[in-house]
């Protein structure tokens, strides 16, 4: 499956592709990063307010949003209070992708190593405070971890299916759909999927492309081709 391909699903009204190095770097940053989750989870959000969130000062946090603002991935939202400015997220939904210049790969991986630290913090802290949820979501809640024999195709076949199910609910969520129970809360998810290494030599020959300068393999054509990994997509 293609990269453009793979930016269709699972995807949501409000959803924006990111592969620029400006951009990466904006997001491979700890309190942007933390800054731009609580925008997206509670927002808007004034500096002050965000402050709060990240436990940080005002000033710092009214600095890193100014940096996300030029990065464009946060904008002002509209205020009835001409001295108060509140940011918003300007999508739902961000999809990370390797640029093609190795500064770009190099913020990617940042990015989302930052990404995925933030996502354990948030398990841990939900297991912390587990035991004084209400019983219907302490039934809810899984933590899965499996090692299952597929082939490429089955892999990129169970993601589909994953992004499948998802994409109602971000639907949902994009046109406000309204709640009349009240029950809804916004879960977290973080998901993915990736081959083991493998103990047979021969084994990760198959699976590893042999090393070339520059992240770039060679097609049997003798064309240079980019080896780097699929899009990661980050959506809450």
């Amino acid at each position: 499956m293609s990269s453009e391909e793979k930016l269709e699903v699972g995807t949501t009204e409000r959803s924006a592709a990111v592969a620029d190095a400006r951009t990466l770097r904006a997001l491979a940053h700890p309190l942007r990063a933390a800054l731009l989750d609580a925008i997206r989870l509670y927002g808007p959000l004034t500096a002050t307010q965000a402050a709060a969130q990240v436990d940080d000062t005002p000033s710092n946090c009214s600095f890193h949003l100014r940096t996300l603002a030029g990065a464009g991935l946060i904008e002002q939202a509209p205020s009835d209070d001409a001295r108060s400015r509140p940011w918003q997220s300007v999508s739902r939904q961000l999809i990370l992708e390797p640029g093609p210049t190795a500064e770009s790969r190099t913020s990617f991986r940042a990015a989302v190593d930052i990404m995925h630290t933030r996502s354990q913090q948030g398990l841990n802290t939900w297991m912390d405070r587990e035991a004084e949820a209400a019983q219907p979501w302490r039934d809810a809640w899984f933590d899965t971890m499996v090692n299952v024999r597929m082939t490429a195709a089955e892999l990129a076949a169970f993601g589909e299916a994953v992004n499948g199910l998802l994409a109602p609910y971000l639907r949902d969520q994009d046109r406000k759909q309204p709640d009349p129970t009240g029950e809804r809360q916004t879960v977290r998810m973080s998901l993915y999927a990736h081959p083991a290494p493998p103990q047979d030599p021969e084994a990760a020959d198959a699976l590893f492309l042999p090393d070339e300068p520059d992240g770039f393999t060679t097609d049997p054509a003798g064309e240079s081709t980019s080896a780097l990994k699929p899009p990661r997509t980050e959506g809450v």
